[in-house]
């Protein structure tokens, strides 16, 4: 969250005119407040530093191999235990977070009600991509910048989650704080452009000619 929080302070500032423009002093003020952050949390809880990140998500993956329930799912290798190794499951973690359970996997009312959740959120995610409108994610993060900490918030979050967590029950609790950030992005890449932007590059354009 505070990682998440500095990169929107910085596409804030860096969003002028109605683009994304490079701003040094933002980018570097913001970056090292997310460092600070990171090392402090890292001095106050030890098992969430950065030299330790690896190792603990290596020991809560070793829990799935201990199945106690029949929503059991395995993301990961235990056996590596550098953050760099865990990186290379990160897609499958991201997508395991936002889009599982999937309806066929549910076998109580509490997961198909979960189960409706990320089918929904799989059916405006398709939206996005197939109207293109992810394609300008530029120009939406101009406008509303609060995109930029949902969508850093939603893929960090995300992929911890997905590699950490034991069992789709399990994952369907520890993923709720990033539900709304992923919910409020989905929403602003499906709306369409505002009136007033399409009213102004028609009367540009008709100026223009």
């Amino acid at each position: 969250l505070t990682g998440a929080s500095g990169v929107y302070l910085y596409v804030k500032q860096a969003a002028r005119r109605g683009r994304l423009e490079v701003r040094p002093v933002p980018l570097l003020i913001g970056a090292g407040g997310a460092v600070a952050a990171f090392v402090l949390i890292g001095e106050i809880f030890p098992r969430f530093s950065l030299e330790r990140l690896g190792e603990e998500t290596a020991r809560l993956q070793a829990a799935s191999y201990n199945p106690k329930g029949g929503s059991t799912y395995v993301i990961g290798d235990p056996s590596q235990r550098s953050l760099i190794g865990q990186f290379a499951f990160a897609p499958f973690a991201l997508l395991t977070a936002l889009y599982r359970p999937f309806l066929f996997e549910a076998y109580n009312p509490q997961m198909v009600v979960n189960g409706i959740e990320t089918l929904a959120f799989a059916g405006l995610t398709a939206r996005a991509v197939w109207s293109r409108r992810l394609g300008t994610l530029g120009d939406l993060l101009s406008r509303y910048p609060i995109v930029a900490m949902c969508v850093s918030f939603v893929v960090v979050f995300g992929v911890a989650v997905g590699l950490t967590a034991a069992n789709l029950g399990t994952l369907s609790r520890y993923r709720m704080p990033l539900v709304p950030f992923f919910a409020v992005f989905l929403v602003l890449v499906a709306m369409p452009p505002p009136k007033v932007a399409r009213t102004r590059t028609s009367d540009l354009r008709a100026r223009a000619a």
